[in-house]
């Protein structure tokens, strides 16, 4: 049984020297949650609270909500892909998926087709952003609050900017859902093998069991895993991973 992150009220210190590390550039999110799994922590992300109804229920959703929708078109691989950003944002932000889904979003904020609302500092009335104030936002991120502000302006323009979700899934339809089950099994695979050969890299000499890494790849089938594992080794080098009876190595 993995171990929570909290101790009473607070966060471990080494769970907070890991967060730190990612934020600081010295480790990937992938890296902090291969340490969790080998220190029998909770998932980082996982650990979130989602003891509320899913976000993808509400009739608005906040911009990484949107985004998330644009590149998974599912609700639950959606509300995954969020959750994930919610904790990593910066660290996502940056990856293609996510930088081409945030500017189809603006493209169509920008045109008119969809509309978004927000809260000026000081001010608790909720307005319409106008499609011609779009081509001047970006959207930033301070600490864990999402804001929307003008480029080269540290100041931020709007807060808890929100959009119509029925609009937005109106326009990036979802997809079948035999292409959908198809697409999230394949890219499930596709994450677990290159998560694997980036562990298998690092460490090649220092494997984790098996039946400890599959706890990390729960929506990956044990055929695929296996599958998946035995691509990595290969692709890696790292053949001490598949050396029967091979055990990390105590720190």
């Amino acid at each position: 049984m993995p171990i929570n992150w909290l101790s009473g009220d607070s966060l471990h210190r080494d769970v907070i020297d890991i967060i730190e590390r990612v934020q600081r550039g010295q480790m990937t999110p992938e890296e902090a949650e291969e340490w969790a799994l080998k220190n029998e922590r909770a998932p980082f992300v996982a650990a979130l609270d989602t003891r509320s109804s899913s976000p993808i229920e509400e009739p608005y959703w906040p911009i990484p909500l949107a985004v998330a929708w644009i590149i998974a078109r599912e609700p639950e691989t959606a509300v995954r892909s969020w959750m994930r950003q919610k904790f990593w944002g910066r660290d996502l932000w940056r990856t293609e998926p996510w930088r081409n889904a945030a500017q189809d979003l603006w493209r169509q904020l920008m045109a008119g087709t969809l509309t978004a609302t927000g809260t000026k500092d000081g001010a608790s009335e909720r307005i319409t952003i106008s499609p011609i104030e779009w081509n001047d936002l970006t959207w930033d991120r301070k600490g864990q609050v999402e804001r929307i502000s003008f480029r080269h302006d540290p100041s931020p323009r709007y807060r808890e900017v929100l959009l119509h979700g029925a609009d937005v899934a109106a326009f990036w339809k979802p997809e079948s859902v035999a292409v959908t089950k198809a697409k999230s099994t394949a890219a499930a695979e596709t994450r677990c093998k290159r998560e694997l050969i980036a562990m298998m890299e690092r460490k090649p000499n220092d494997p984790i069991p098996k039946s400890q890494l599959k706890r990390r790849f729960l929506d990956v089938s044990n055929r695929a895993f296996d599958r998946a594992f035995i691509d990595a080794v290969k692709e890696s080098g790292a053949l001490a991973w598949s050396a029967p009876g091979r055990r990390p190595k105590k720190s």
